[in-house]
């Protein structure tokens, strides 16, 4: 009986190299990556709404609770794959789509399960930090980072990575 490690090195050693290949990325599920990945952009690309809801000054809402709603105008609505045109001032909300760039001037989003709409103003029924649900900019992988290690047998995941960086 031979140890694991010798019998791998008796496999490794019959199997031949077949060569580099350029692919489309639609045929590399299952391929195996022959170099690493370096991000030439920073993934995710701006800082980005993490759901639906509404993006807005964190300040603005500092009191807000389910029985203390604030009540703000909403001045824009932006989808997922759109920018806001405005720029976002206090007493203001904007509508916003998970993945949909933060509209300038603001600096959290409240998630629209702690909100309702009334015609032009959302009612805000829950406070907001910070930073809350915004994803930043190179949140997953930075500029220059290896996204995708050489040698990885390539899933679907890795697959969404790479078309992304």
């Amino acid at each position: 009986m031979i140890q694991v490690h010798e019998a791998l090195e008796i496999i490794l050693s019959r199997i031949a190299f077949k060569g580099v290949e350029k692919i489309p990325i639609s045929q590399a599920l299952g391929r195996v990556l022959a170099e690493d990945v370096v991000a030439r952009r920073p993934n995710p690309p701006l800082d980005n709404s993490a759901m639906d809801g509404y993006a807005l000054v964190a300040q603005d809402v500092r009191s807000a609770g389910p029985e203390s709603p604030v009540r703000l105008e909403v001045v824009e609505d932006v989808p997922a794959g759109y920018a806001a045109r405005k720029t976002l001032r206090s007493g203001q909300a904007i509508r916003i789509m998970t993945g949909a760039p933060i509209p300038p001037g603001a600096d959290a989003v409240v998630m629209q399960e702690d909100t309702e709409r009334d015609g032009d103003y959302v009612r805000v029924k829950d406070k907001a930090e910070i930073g809350e649900n915004i994803r930043l900019a190179g949140e997953d992988v930075k500029q220059g980072e290896t996204a995708v290690l050489k040698g990885t047998v390539l899933k679907p995941s890795h697959i969404g990575m790479l078309a992304a960086v």
